[in-house]
């Protein structure tokens, strides 16, 4: 006759076994030419390639994606990138056309580090990312970022600037998911490499729904829209900054942005230029001080 108490009492010592082995794993060094912690044991201070179980933390380092054209999948639990010095440094030398090379990273979790791109290439993220302390995405002059991995938590999080690669961040970051995120996303003042992808794309029309979008770049081709999405308007969740937009997509057809899904009330001072127009959703107020002729109201 089955005794169930033991085989209870064998499940929950194998339990615990396995809880056990977990670990928090935490960079030593910077990765440099060559080496590349997130497929190797690298610079992880258990001397092993990450694996099922165990949250990695990079710490104050830069931690490079493998310099190849493949694409890999984070085997650890969770990434974290954290401290103003942590990176996630992509070298993806893949051709600079999308897909590029192809990281999924299924929990990766800012807590005040970037992710930034650099290697003459296109780089898709794709996955979870959480974003929980202030932290930052950019992409050298000839790189594009693209992220499709769902972005959620309330941080701040800022698009290339002078803090980021030593404010050499002019290439683009492109947003390809329908993104949760609810914290203020501030376009900075850096002028883009290409014109047509900008230093901001946004390649889904409700990539900033839910987010406050802070834009302070004066060049009216900072943020731009994907004409393949432009079937609707662009759903963002509170405009604020001063900086100008261009209300057209990338091949010149009219962008109509509907703002204020957020229920929020900011000032908007930049200008809005282009055949497009802004309508007001939601409640809250969004006041414009600039010179606007777009302005629809819902």
């Amino acid at each position: 006759m089955h005794n169930p108490f033991k085989w209870s009492a064998l499940a929950l010592l194998g339990l615990l076994a396995h809880s056990s082995d977990a670990a928090n794993v935490s960079m030593l060094g910077h990765d440099d030419v060559g080496i590349s912690s997130f497929i190797s044991a690298g610079n992880w201070d258990n001397g092993a390639a990450p694996s099922a179980g165990n949250d990695y933390f990079t710490g104050p380092f830069r931690l490079r994606s493998p310099a190849t054209t493949l694409n890999y999948t984070f085997a650890g639990d969770s990434l974290t990138v954290h401290t103003s010095e942590g990176r996630l440094f992509g070298k993806s030398i893949a051709a600079p056309v999308s897909p590029g090379q192809v990281l999924t990273i299924n929990n990766l979790i800012l807590n005040g580090g970037y992710v930034d791109q650099s290697g003459w290439s296109w780089l898709t993220l794709m996955g979870n990312i959480e974003v929980i302390a202030e932290s930052s995405f950019g992409a050298s002059s000839s790189d594009t970022l693209e992220v499709m991995s769902v972005i959620s938590g309330s941080a701040p999080l800022n698009i290339s600037g002078p803090t980021i690669n030593s404010g050499q961040d002019t290439g683009a970051v492109i947003l390809s998911a329908e993104n949760p995120y609810s914290g203020t996303m501030t376009l900075c003042a850096n002028t883009p490499a290409n014109s047509e992808k900008g230093l901001l794309r946004l390649n889904h029309r409700d990539a900033l729904a839910s987010a406050t979008l802070n834009t302070i770049s004066s060049t009216l081709v900072a943020l731009s829209f994907s004409a393949g999405v432009n079937t609707g308007a662009f759903n963002i969740g509170a405009l604020t900054g001063t900086g100008n937009i261009m209300l057209s997509d990338t091949v010149g057809m009219p962008v109509f942005l509907s703002v204020g899904g957020k229920g929020s009330s900011t000032t908007y001072s930049g200008s809005l230029a282009g055949s497009g127009g802004l309508v007001k959703v939601g409640s809250g107020t969004l006041r414009l001080l600039g010179a606007n002729s777009n302005y629809r109201k819902s």
